[in-house]
């Protein structure tokens, strides 16, 4: 324990070790995680067991701060993540929240970032200083600064983001004082969650529908039309992405080894999967549009009743890998296999039988069956039986998942089903 002056009571007192973001988010991440651990914005490539903590305040402010955290926790942060809550009422408590996150990124980030925008320090001071007597409770004067509270999970912005830019807004968490020679913010983020304090200029356009006043309601669909936010988000995303050299790709793959189970329950999986699906949709637009339906029928597909929830998951990380591998069939490759899926629909229709034709890839091996069936079992079960004929045929020591889609050009309603297995 540090002996020094407590940064907001100002008084000569032993120093707690406190958290910019709180402990219940560390908490949180590792137990959502496939590892168990956590990445920082600041040394991404070390995995940590909790969030950095600075001799800041005394026991007496600490407390103080720690009911805040209590309520926002209790109130917001487990009952949206959770609960999946999209409407919360709140009171002046959510503001106090977000005011005494961003007076301690303030504090911590002052002198680093004063040296890059010298110009900064008068309305540096004149924020804090009102914002620490307001969370003291020597004042109920908040000037006229706007703090705004806003949810990541579903990203809608025309800015191109970057590679994995969902693990940043949906995993890390991050703490800075955003400054250019118009715009000074202080901003703060833990996992889905955003928080903004203005400094100058008071106001920021465009965010009316995130901006927390002393009573509300607060929606997860809120969105910010902010274009400079975006670029800033965008950013500190790279920031953390660019140091990340596939070890945290090595850390999953080594979770889903070691404890499966573990993995396919984790956050950390939905994170992998939504991400994925972001990308590959980049990344298919060149490809031919039959070879572009069979990933969008993966990636519309519905979970299976009759399955328990693990092996759902299972099925789910199946999907996941299948997809990937049909979005990086070469283009040569993908026309010859986009003629053969169209001329075997067309057979199938004239001569009113199963057609059908395969292909491989490095991780699959693949059949598209166009099947004239009066009944959805009958489809099903023609299914089944061309998966047994694939896994009958593949070598002992071959790895590669099988995957058989069907077409039935008599159902109007949902006309393919897709099958899979992998030893």
């Amino acid at each position: 324990m540090v002996q020094g002056k407590c940064a907001l009571c100002k008084k000569t007192s032993n120093l707690k070790k406190s958290h910019i973001v709180p402990k219940f988010v560390s908490t949180w991440i590792k137990k959502t995680s496939a590892t168990g651990y956590m990445r920082g914005i600041k040394k991404p490539k070390k995995r940590m067991q909790d969030l950095p903590k600075f001799p800041l305040l005394c026991g007496d402010c600490e407390q103080l701060f720690s009911k805040l955290e209590s309520y926002f926790a209790s109130t917001f942060f487990h009952p949206i993540l959770d609960n999946n809550k999209e409407e919360i009422a709140y009171d002046e408590n959510l503001c106090r929240f977000i005011i005494s996150l961003n007076w301690r990124t303030l504090v911590t980030a002052y002198s680093d970032q004063v040296k890059v925008d010298p110009w900064i320090e008068q309305h540096l001071n004149r924020a804090e200083e009102i914002w620490r007597r307001y969370l003291l409770g020597e004042s109920s004067n908040l000037g006229l600064y706007e703090h705004y509270f806003f949810f990541l999970s579903n990203i809608k912005s025309e800015i191109v983001l970057p590679k994995k830019f969902q693990w940043y807004t949906l995993r890390a968490t991050d703490s800075t004082l955003a400054s250019n020679k118009n715009v000074v913010f202080s901003f703060t983020h833990f996992p889905h969650f955003c928080f903004v304090s203005t400094i100058f200029p008071f106001t920021f356009s465009d965010w009316e529908d995130t901006k927390i006043e002393n009573n509300g309601k607060f929606s997860t669909k809120s969105q910010i039309n902010d274009y400079y936010f975006w670029d800033f988000l965008v950013s500190r995303g790279k920031l953390l992405l660019s140091s990340i050299d596939g070890s945290e790709n090595k850390q999953i793959g080594k979770a889903i080894e070691k404890e499966p189970e573990k993995f396919l329950k984790s956050e950390s999986f939905l994170v992998m999967i939504e991400e994925s699906k972001r990308e590959r949709l980049e990344r298919i637009k060149e490809l031919p549009k039959a070879i572009r339906g069979l990933i969008d029928i993966i990636d519309r597909s519905v979970d299976n009743p009759e399955l328990d929830i693990l092996q759902q998951k299972w099925t789910n990380y199946t999907q996941y890998i299948v997809a990937n591998a049909l979005s990086y069939i070469p283009l040569d490759k993908a026309q010859i296999i986009d003629g053969l899926l169209q001329s075997t629909i067309l057979l199938a229709d004239e001569n009113n039988r199963v057609t059908q034709f395969e292909f491989e890839t490095q991780e699959l091996i693949a059949k598209f069956m166009a099947t004239i069936c009066k009944t959805k079992n009958e489809q099903r079960e023609l299914l089944a039986q061309a998966i047994d004929d694939l896994v009958k045929k593949k070598a002992p020591n071959d790895e590669r998942i099988i995957v058989v889609f069907t077409f039935n050009p008599l159902d109007m309603e949902m006309p393919f089903e897709t099958g899979y297995y992998c030893d």
